[in-house]
C-alpha cells in the first residue's frame, strides 16, 4: 500500500504511482475483471470539486488490472482510496441523465481483438516431418506414419508413470511395418523428446530376447518437462495428420503452403467447410481468373474471420455456377 504513493495510508505524496497500483492487482485477483470496452463511472463521492458531473474511467485492455483494483478500493468507501482513484485515473466526462443512471460497468461495443494463434512446430520437429513426408512417398503413407507416432505419444501421456508406455522398441512389429525403413522417423521421435538407448532384454516364460541385431529403444524421460514437450509435439502431429488427410481428399495444390497454418488456426468445422468449397468443380476456373488465387491464399492465412468471409463468398459463387449449369 505504501508503494501506491502512500495515498491509501493517508500519507501525502506529490503524485500517485500507477504501476505500483497495477502490481497490487495480484492481491485482489479473485475479483471479477471488468470487460474490455467498458467504462467505469466513479462514485459521486470521488468527483472532483472543480468539475461538475460524474467522472468516468474508460477501460481498455491495458486498464483491465486497474479496473479490478479500482472496484476493490472504491467499494471500501474510503475517502483516501476514492481520492487516489480520482487523481490517478479519472478524466472529466460530460454529465447526462444516461451517465447518472449508468451501472458500475457500462457496456460498450466490444473492441475486436486478434484471435490467439498457435505457434508453428519447433524447427527440429518440422524438419523431421518434412523428411518423413518425402520418404513416405504419398499423403496416405505419411498419414499412417504420423498416426503411429501419435499412438506412441498418446500411450506415453495416458500413463506417464509406466515405463512400458514411455518405451518404443524398434524391433516391435508396428514400428517395423510403419517406421523402421524411414530415417526421419527416428528424427521425429527425438524431436518429440524420446531418447535412443540400447534395447533391454524382454523375458517371457523364462526366455529372454532383445530382438533383431542392432535393436534399440526410444525412451521418453519420466519428467514433467518431457511430458509437457511431448504434449505440445503431439498437438503439432495432429495438425500434420489433418493437413495430410485434407491434401489426400483434394485440397488444391496451389494452397498447400497455407494448409498447415490453417489446420492450426481454424476450428475443425470451418476448415472442413472451406475445404469442401475449394473442392467444388468451378474453383479451378475461378482461381485462374485475375488475382483470385492470391486473394484466396491471403484469406486462408488471415484467421477464422477471414476464412468465414471467404467461405461465404465461395458458397455464393458455387450457387451461381450451379444455377448457370442447371
Amino acid at each position: 500500500l505504501e508503494g501506491c504513493g502512500g495515498e491509501l495510508l493517508g500519507v501525502s505524496t506529490p503524485r500517485p504511482n500507477h504501476m505500483d497500483l497495477l502490481l497490487l492487482l495480484g492481491l485482489v485477483g479473485s475479483l471479477p475483471a471488468p470487460p474490455i470496452g467498458s467504462s467505469l463511472p466513479l462514485p459521486a463521492s470521488a468527483g472532483p470539486r472543480e468539475h461538475a458531473g460524474p467522472r468516468v474511467l474508460p477501460l481498455t485492455a491495458a486498464h483491465r488490472p486497474a479496473g479490478i483494483v479500482i472496484e476493490a478500493l472504491a467499494a471500501s468507501s474510503s475517502k483516501a482510496a476514492l481520492d487516489y482513484i480520482e487523481r490517478a485515473f479519472a478524466t472529466p466526462a460530460a454529465a447526462s441523465s444516461r451517465d447518472a443512471a449508468a451501472p458500475w460497468y457500462e457496456a460498450r461495443p466490444p473492441q475486436a481483438e486478434p484471435p490467439p494463434r498457435e505457434e508453428p512446430p519447433p524447427a527440429a520437429l518440422s524438419a523431421a516431418l518434412d523428411g518423413l513426408q518425402r520418404q513416405s512417398g504419398s499423403d496416405a503413407a505419411f498419414a499412417r506414419c504420423v498416426s503411429l507416432l501419435l499412438r506412441y505419444c498418446d500411450n506415453a501421456l495416458a500413463d506417464p508413470d509406466n515405463a512400458k508406455f514411455r518405451t518404443i522398441r524398434s524391433s516391435a512389429k508396428a514400428f517395423q511395418r510403419g517406421l523402421a525403413s524411414l530415417p526421419a522417423a527416428a528424427d521425429a521421435l527425438a524431436a518429440l523428446g524420446f531418447e535412443r538407448a540400447a534395447a533391454q532384454p524382454v523375458c517371457e516364460g523364462g526366455v529372454c530376447s532383445i530382438g533383431g541385431g542392432g535393436a534399440e529403444e526410444f525412451v521418453l524421460p519420466a519428467t514433467a518437462d518431457a511430458a509437457t514437450e511431448l504434449r505440445r509435439g503431439s498437438a503439432h502431429l495432429r495438425h500434420a495428420l489433418t493437413a495430410a488427410q485434407y491434401r489426400e481428399a483434394g485440397w488444391p495444390t496451389r494452397f498447400s503452403g497455407a494448409l498447415p497454418a490453417a489446420c492450426r488456426a481454424l476450428p475443425a468445422p470451418l476448415l472442413e467447410t472451406v475445404a469442401a468449397e475449394l473442392r467444388a468443380p468451378h474453383v479451378p476456373e475461378l482461381l485462374a481468373h485475375g488475382d483470385n488465387a492470391a486473394r484466396v491464399e491471403s484469406a486462408l492465412g488471415g484467421g477464422p474471420a477471414a476464412v468465414e468471409a471467404l467461405t461465404a463468398q465461395l458458397a455464393e459463387l458455387r450457387k451461381e455456377a450451379e444455377a448457370a449449369a442447371g
